[in-house]
């Protein structure tokens, strides 16, 4: 172990095995969930609310995530040997820290938003223009990155034991001004606020909806499908991270010459650390399942894709026949997506 703080300096064994696999499967599902999130909200959503701007730019935040965790699996599967140099390196960093803000934000405000839909549904919150909510989406970003900018003002590259690491933090520097606001970013920003209001609107919302009757309760089954996705995601990709960053930060200020324990709580906050990147997987799904103008727009897009697939198949017998059958599913299909959008209209709160 060892009798002082010196010992305890760097924290050699943080390499898990199951890193890059992670990595690599959540960069799979993410990519395709996220490609196909924006291309149904920038080809095909023709009815814009604040939620789907929302929706929009979680998605872009996800994006950026997405286009790091090559890198990332890069650095694990070498065993934390960082190759492509110093900017590449701080750039890495801020993308990963931008998108974990952005996302806790984004998910805070959708949670915030149905609060308001469904707890007071006279509030002049509920008669907000899409302009408005374009400007609230644009501040957000502005707030995500001041709260992450300081990642690219330092050097996050250093040598040890003939290896280049790549870390947010300075393992030698723990006291610096950029790692105490990293400390206070991660427990303020990333849980102590977000985490308050998330559980205190699906709480809310929930002792809402029991005192409606049923009837009325069906109108607003999709907000609060949504808010309790949003606290699930918070719970299951942030929470963990959170908890073990103030175990960090307790073991390294109580207990500093206990090795062992310090060990054990960096090793588990680098292994929570890939669970946070899961939320680019999950944030296609609450889309789907929370959002039907989403959900409309995704199904007019598929099933305009397979007509048109249909139509490129050749069919040299029974050509007039085809075209025939194709027109009647092009006009059944329609009527189907139509008589939906308007049983669920009342549904998109």
């Amino acid at each position: 172990m060892g009798n002082g703080t010196e010992a305890c300096n760097f924290i050699e064994d943080v390499n898990s095995s199951y890193n890059p696999p992670i990595l690599i499967t959540t960069f799979i599902l993410g990519f395709i969930g996220n490609v196909v999130a924006l291309w149904i909200f920038s080809f095909h959503v023709k009815s814009w609310k604040p939620n789907t701007v929302y929706s929009l730019n979680l998605a872009i935040a996800d994006t950026l995530l997405i286009c790091c965790l090559p890198f990332r699996a890069d650095y694990f599967i070498r065993g934390k040997n960082w190759i492509f140099g110093d900017v590449a390196c701080r750039l890495k960093i801020f993308m990963i820290f931008l998108n974990r803000t952005a996302s806790v934000i984004l998910l805070t405000v959708m949670a915030i938003d149905r609060y308001f839909k469904v707890v007071h549904p006279h509030h002049r919150m509920n008669k907000m223009p899409t302009r408005c909510a374009v400007k609230v989406a644009g501040s957000l970003w502005v707030l995500a990155v001041a709260i992450s900018l300081h990642f690219l003002t330092e050097c996050h590259k250093f040598r040890h034991n003939n290896r280049t690491f790549c870390e947010p933090v300075h393992i030698h520097d723990r006291h610096s001004i950029n790692a105490i606001w990293t400390d206070i970013v991660f427990i303020v920003f990333k849980f102590a606020i977000p985490s308050s209001i998330i559980l205190f609107s699906t709480s809310r919302i929930i002792r809402k909806l029991t005192q409606m009757k049923t009837e009325i309760r069906r109108k607003y089954k999709r907000a609060m499908k949504l808010v309790i996705a949003v606290a699930a995601v918070f719970v299951l990709c942030f929470l963990p991270t959170n908890i073990a960053v103030i175990a960090v930060l307790i073991t390294k200020n109580i207990s500093p010459a206990n090795c062992y324990l310090n060990e054990t709580a960096v090793q588990i906050f680098y292994d929570t650390l890939c669970i946070t990147y899961l939320n680019s997987v999950f944030d296609p799904v609450i889309y789907y399942f929370s959002s039907s103008t989403f959900k409309d727009s995704l199904k007019k897009a598929l099933v305009a894709l397979k007509l048109r697939c249909i139509e490129l198949e050749p069919n040299p017998a029974g050509q007039a026949k085809g075209k025939q059958s194709i027109e009647s599913s092009k006009l059944s299909s329609a009527d189907n997506i139509c008589d939906q959008f308007q049983t669920e209209m009342i549904d998109n709160l």
